[in-house]
């Protein structure tokens, strides 16, 4: 990525502050989830506490979709984990690599009975989350790139609203039962089976 383009990706981005303000969340919220995660897990934890969500859950589906990936390590991932809410968020930093993401993320909801759902979670969480690749973005020097993959309505759905104020996608693809569709396209209650892919620019900050 060219020096032109980094300056266009970040023309009217807004800071952390500013956003949480848009988006009505305490930034109290977001400096707790940031001290939560000083210090990131295991390659190993996070591949067990999937593979328990999934179990738990019962959804054999998902569950064998990522049997493979969970058993084969990957190499050079570093992976954050928030929570809040309902909501566990991991937050995976790749090794360099051409063509790829830097960042990608993992959404589960917890199965503790005992977290009640907090207004707002999952913008807190993925709020939080810009900050984590912002600050390894400036330990590293250089802007890096997040992908978001999921084929969940409801995270979907987030994407192209709170998700797209937080990120300010550059690239969307979106198909629909396997059909190519632009994001104005998607329906505001998504019964098709969705694939969404997005990516973001994430500046030093």
């Amino acid at each position: 990525m060219n020096s032109e383009s980094i300056q266009q990706a970040d023309h009217g981005r807004k800071t952390i502050d500013r956003l949480a303000e848009d988006l009505d969340i305490n930034m109290s919220d977001i400096y707790l989830l940031l001290q939560q995660a000083r210090q990131p897990i295991t390659e190993d934890e996070f591949k067990r506490e999937l593979k328990q969500t999934y179990v738990r859950i019962m959804d054999a589906k998902r569950y064998h979709e990522w049997e493979k990936w969970i058993e084969h390590p990957v190499s050079a991932m570093t992976v954050w984990r928030l929570e809040f809410g309902t909501k566990i968020l991991f937050v995976l930093s790749f090794a360099p690599k051409e063509d790829e993401a830097d960042f990608g993320t993992h959404i589960v909801t917890n199965l503790d009975n005992k977290k009640k759902k907090i207004t707002g979670e999952t913008s807190v969480i993925y709020l939080a989350a810009r900050k984590i690749m912002e600050q390894i973005a400036f330990k590293e020097g250089r802007t890096m790139i997040y992908a978001l993959d999921t084929d969940s309505p409801v995270l979907t759905q987030w994407a192209i609203t709170k998700g797209n104020q937080i990120f300010q996608w550059k690239k969307i693809s979106v198909y629909a039962d396997g059909n190519k569709i632009s994001a104005s396209e998607i329906p505001s209650h998504i019964n098709n089976n969705i694939e969404f892919n997005a990516e973001a620019v994430i500046c030093p900050q």
